[in-house]
């Protein structure tokens, strides 16, 4: 019977990290989408991405610094200040979102 239970634990462990992986390699798509979307100049295309992938995740540093990016870039420097701040508050993201916070600071009359 102990055996049994093994192997079900087992079973369970290897379907969540499954689970895991193809959430992460999901999200790693829908950045490099938005990525693309601001390389080609889309921004409002990205925002409306990135408004659905922050509603799941809204402390998520990537997707605060990609969206208060393309708010910026799309002439909306107050609506950028939130993410960007958000953004700036990780180690990875400090500088160059503390640069664009400036910049959206700077706009927005702020």
């Amino acid at each position: 019977m102990t055996r049994i239970w093994q192997t079900l634990a087992m079973a369970a462990i290897v379907a969540l990290l499954g689970l895991h992986c193809g959430q992460s390699a999901d999200r790693t798509t829908q950045i490099q989408q938005v990525v693309q979307m601001q390389e080609d100049g889309r921004f409002r295309d990205a925002i409306s991405s990135l408004r659905e992938m922050l509603d799941e995740n809204p402390d998520d540093p990537e997707l605060n610094h990609l969206y208060g990016l393309s708010l910026l870039s799309t002439g909306r420097p107050a609506l950028a200040v939130w993410s960007l701040r958000k953004a700036s508050e990780n180690e990875e993201f400090a500088v160059r979102d503390g640069l664009l916070l400036s910049r959206a600071l700077m706009r927005g009359g702020s």
